[in-house]
This record gives structure tokens, sequence and C-alpha cells, in this order.
């Protein structure tokens, strides 16, 4: 579906901006410019919107395993 093909982009881009940037953010010599740089390209990736979904489907999971008890 077009949802799980832009889950799967944002986490893909996630997984790129941390293996991009957390290895200079670790060996930069000013910590909070490099971590700055680091978040904005973290949060360009949008990642409240992915986690957000991610969350109403463990609710979802959450409330039919419920049923089960």
């Amino acid at each position: 579906s077009l949802s799980r093909l832009l889950h799967q982009e944002c986490w893909t881009k996630i997984g790129e901006v941390k293996h991009e940037q957390l290895p200079q953010v670790v060996m930069a010599k000013n910590f909070d410019k490099a971590w700055d740089t680091y978040m904005d390209a973290y949060n360009a990736c949008n990642p409240q919107d992915f986690l957000d979904e991610l969350q109403t489907e463990l609710d979802k999971r959450l409330e039919q395993a419920a049923k089960f008890k």
C-alpha cells in the first residue's frame, strides 16, 4: 500500500541520516553544532508522522490481543 511504502521510505531516510550524521557527531570538535546538524537532518525526515503511525498500529494490535485474554 502507499502508506506502507511511505513508511518504508521514511524509515530508510532516518537510517541513512543516522549512519551519515552520527559518526560525525561523535568525532566533532563542536558537538553542539554537529548535533544540531544531525537533528535538522533527522527532523527533515518527519519522524513524528512515522512514529504516530507506528503507535496507531501498536494500539490496534494491543486492542486485538486483549480480546484473547
